[in-house]
């Protein structure tokens, strides 16, 4: 299972955006924080973003 960081980098990923794989986990939230303002009008964005959250709320519930 990857972690919840690795997760929101493939979701970036995914969305066009690139980030250096050395990138901490400063940049990596600051870029998905770009990416939320950037296209929070677009319609398309909101199906990929619920899913992201339900992967990142199931992980971080899990028993294990």
């Amino acid at each position: 299972m990857q972690t919840i960081t690795h997760r929101v980098r493939s979701f970036l990923a995914e969305q066009g955006v690139r980030i250096a794989p050395w990138s901490g986990l400063d940049a990596t939230y600051a870029e998905l924080h770009e990416l939320l303002a950037r296209r929070r009008d677009d319609p398309a964005f909101w199906r990929p973003l619920e899913e992201l959250l339900r992967d990142v709320l199931r992980q971080a519930t899990a028993p294990e």
